[in-house]
């Protein structure tokens, strides 16, 4: 009778060899494509929110929506309503306003409402609004600025935007940024990197409202550095969460992924928007 033969210590540690190196290859290959999935769906995302966008405008005698409805701080979910909450009719869900790739979102967020009441969905939504991963060029469509006394909310019309194919309206963000890692999920409103232009020795405010003071307008979003990899720190909101390219929405309803130097284009970035624009046709933010 001949004797069962069985494997070898050799071959099989030959055979383990192999199937490791095939592991080692195929796995980031799937990894890369689960990845490149998760970001045609993010963009897919941006354009529903966009067509939400146009929806709503179309609604609303062509005017944007408010970024927010109430700046006092004790605005809660009973008093105060986001841009986010505002297109919910018009999407199928908050859910297309969060990245997919986006794990940093606080996961108490309905803590930070002292007048949430229990399994209230209006609270739950007024808190997950204000992470989302599109945040609003409000200084531009909705700014909201002191006049005198009081807090004014202005939207502006489709009608005072000259190039719509050409005018930011809403891009992927971050709550904050450091040393190139986002925390805190993302932020409903974005800070343009500049706001002043000078003409003829004139300074001009690109945001339209009176006077000159930084302090006249409701800060969101985050400041902007100089650095030229300016996605490592703070970039008034922004964040390439797909890093190459930066999802941005238009008013004309497209959508782009771009690279996230051309974000600044035609402006002098400086702290505190100390930076004139130079260039409004290169300068995707302003709506002239």
């Amino acid at each position: 009778m001949n004797p069962k033969r069985g494997f070898s210590l050799i071959e099989l540690l030959v055979v383990i060899a192999i199937i490791a190196t095939i592991a080692a290859i195929i796995l980031p290959v799937f990894s890369q494509a689960k990845l490149r999935a998760h970001q045609y769906a993010w963009i897919d995302s941006a354009r529903k929110v966009n067509l939400a966008v146009q929806m709503y405008t179309d609604d609303y005698d062509g005017y944007a929506m408010l970024a927010r409805q109430n700046t006092e701080e004790s605005a809660h979910s009973g008093n105060d309503r986001t841009w986010v909450q505002s297109l919910m009719p018009y999407t199928r869900g908050i859910e297309q306003f969060f990245c997919p790739i986006d794990s940093t979102r606080p996961s108490q967020l309905s803590l930070l409402d002292p007048d949430l009441i229990p399994n209230d969905p209006s609270a739950r939504y007024y808190q997950l609004s204000q992470r989302s991963n599109f945040g609003y060029n409000y200084s531009y469509f909705s700014p909201i600025y002191r006049q005198e006394a009081s807090w004014t909310i202005e939207p502006r019309s489709s009608s005072s935007i000259q190039v719509p194919s050409d005018t930011l309206i809403f891009g992927e963000s971050a709550w904050e940024v450091k040393n190139g890692v986002p925390s805190g999920g993302g932020n409903y409103l974005i800070r343009p990197p500049c706001r002043f232009v000078s003409v003829s020795k004139q300074i001009i405010d690109s945001f339209g409202l009176p006077g000159k003071n930084n302090d006249q307008l409701f800060l969101g979003g985050d400041v902007w550095t100089t650095k030229q990899e300016h996605w490592q720190s703070v970039s008034g909101g922004l964040f390439p969460w797909f890093k190459t390219k930066i999802t941005i929405a238009f008013a004309d309803g497209h959508v782009k992924a771009m690279n996230p130097r051309s974000i600044r284009n035609g402006c002098d970035v400086r702290p505190e928007w100390s930076g004139f624009i130079f260039d409004l046709k290169s300068y995707i933010w302003d709506l002239n």
